[in-house]
């Protein structure tokens, strides 16, 4: 919720509000089912941090967020600039919804094969929360990349929530050409694939 928070007040140019939110989400103690939520945090905040110090984000605490910027980069090791990356998450918890992603070579990046040979790495698999889970490749090869949900279980106490995963895909994250695709996929129960994307990279 606070990263949710987070990046909502972002949109709205609420960027010193954005940022302090962010912060909490970031230093927060939560549960071991959230997989890596706070490196997932960690890359979106570092995206957001460097809006504000390229000056396309206004913000009133620019020379903190220059000082997080250098610091968190370190601390999470983030490359900088990533062909693609795509994080997910959904709205219902105790729900496990596993990420796959196929590279144009055929191999397919998931739980059991969390890193791949073309670079492409899988964070932790959620199965007990609302993810999130992301998927990130630096070099990503020109062709189609197939990306796809596979729905393995709920609570199913809440029979009138349906399950929806929320997709984010960047492709040149943190480069001049990066763009974003937002998107949301609503589960059915009885179907173990749902297809999430196809994105096309083309050649430089």
């Amino acid at each position: 919720t606070y990263h949710l928070i987070a990046r909502c007040l972002s949109e709205m140019g609420q960027a010193d509000l954005a940022l302090a939110y962010y912060e909490v989400a970031l230093s927060g103690a939560w549960e071991d089912r959230f997989g890596n939520f706070s490196a997932i945090v960690a890359w979106d905040y570092l995206r957001f941090l460097r809006n504000v110090v390229s000056g396309d984000v206004a913000c009133s605490v620019k020379e903190f967020a220059a000082s997080r910027l250098a610091e968190l980069g370190e601390e999470f090791d983030v490359n900088h600039q990533c062909d693609l990356v795509t994080v997910i998450s959904w709205n219902t918890d105790r729900t496990d919804v596993d990420f796959h992603v196929v590279d144009p070579t055929g191999e397919e990046c998931f739980y059991g094969n969390p890193e791949t040979k073309m670079g492409g790495w899988l964070s932790m698999d959620v199965t007990q929360g609302f993810g999130p889970e992301m998927f990130v490749l630096k070099k990503a090869k020109p062709g189609l990349y197939y990306m796809a949900a596979e729905y393995f279980a709920d609570d199913f106490s809440r029979e009138s929530t349906r399950t929806k995963v929320y997709v984010t895909v960047f492709q040149k994250w943190g480069t001049p050409k990066e763009t974003v695709m937002r998107k949301v996929v609503t589960l059915n129960r009885g179907r173990d694939f749902h297809r999430i994307a196809i994105i096309e990279v083309g050649e430089e």
